[in-house]
C-alpha cells in the first residue's frame, strides 16, 4: 500500500486538527482537498481526473474528500463507496492515456468519513488527455504545481521525458549488471503479465497466486 494511504501516515496527518476539526495543513503538489464527492456531475468527474493525471505526471498524490476549503475543516462524506472502482477506471480511460493507476480508501476521523483517491506516479509518463471535457482539452498534458493542477510548462515536459528515459536506462543497466553477476546461462525471462518463465530449453508457467 502507498505510504500516504497507511493508517500511520493518516493518523499523523490529521493529528494537527484543532477542536473545531480544522486541519492545519495546506494543499500541495501531492495533496488536494474537496468538500464533497460528486461523481454524478460531469464537471466534477473531469476535475477529479484532471488532478489525478497531474499527480500521475508528477510524483503521485491524493484527493481528500470531506474537507472544506478555507478553512480546511473536516466535515466528512457519506457517499464515497457508492461508486465502483470500475466506473472510475472507465471514465479515466475515456479521457486520459496511458492508464492511470489509482488506489482508494476511507479514513475515519472522530466518526467522520474521509474519502481518499490516490493517483500513483505513472511509469509511462506523460499521461495525455485524449478527450475534451468541461475541464480538460484533448492533447493537453497536466502537471501538479504546488497546490494547482494545470497544463505542463515546456521546460517541465522536457525534464519529465528525460527523467523517463533516464529511469529506463537505469533499469537496463541494473538488469545487465545482475545478469553479469549470476551468468547469462543462469538467467531466465519472466513475463509478469502472464506468468511465463522462458529459459534456453524450457518454458514454465507460474500459478496466478504466486505471480501476485
Amino acid at each position: 500500500m502507498t505510504e500516504i494511504l497507511t493508517d500511520e501516515w493518516l493518523n499523523e496527518f490529521f493529528a494537527v486538527a484543532d477542536v473545531d476539526n480544522i486541519i492545519k495543513r495546506r494543499e500541495s503538489y501531492c495533496i488536494e482537498f474537496k468538500s464533497n464527492f460528486d461523481w454524478q456531475t460531469e464537471s466534477s468527474r473531469a476535475t477529479y481526473c484532471k488532478s489525478l493525471a497531474a499527480f500521475a505526471n508528477n510524483n503521485g498524490g491524493a484527493l481528500f474528500f470531506g474537507i472544506e476549503n478555507k478553512p480546511h475543516k473536516i466535515i466528512g462524506i457519506s457517499n464515497f463507496e457508492d461508486i465502483d472502482d470500475a466506473d472510475i477506471t472507465n471514465y479515466i480511460n475515456e479521457v486520459f492515456t496511458p492508464h492511470i493507476q489509482f488506489e482508494r480508501r476511507t479514513f475515519e476521523y472522530k466518526s467522520l468519513t474521509i474519502g481518499i483517491l490516490y493517483s500513483v506516479k505513472s511509469k509511462a509518463r506523460p499521461i495525455i488527455c485524449t478527450k475534451d471535457t468541461s475541464k480538460t482539452n484533448s492533447s493537453d498534458i497536466y502537471f501538479r504545481y504546488s497546490a494547482k493542477s494545470t497544463k505542463i510548462k515546456a521546460g517541465d515536459l522536457i525534464k519529465l521525458i528525460q527523467d523517463v528515459k533516464d529511469d529506463e536506462s537505469n533499469k537496463w543497466l541494473k538488469l545487465l549488471g545482475n545478469i553479469g553477476k549470476i551468468g547469462i546461462e543462469n538467467t531466465h525471462l519472466l513475463n509478469s503479465q502472464n506468468g511465463e518463465i522462458i529459459s534456453d530449453n524450457n518454458t514454465f508457467l507460474l500459478d496466478e497466486e504466486l505471480l501476485k
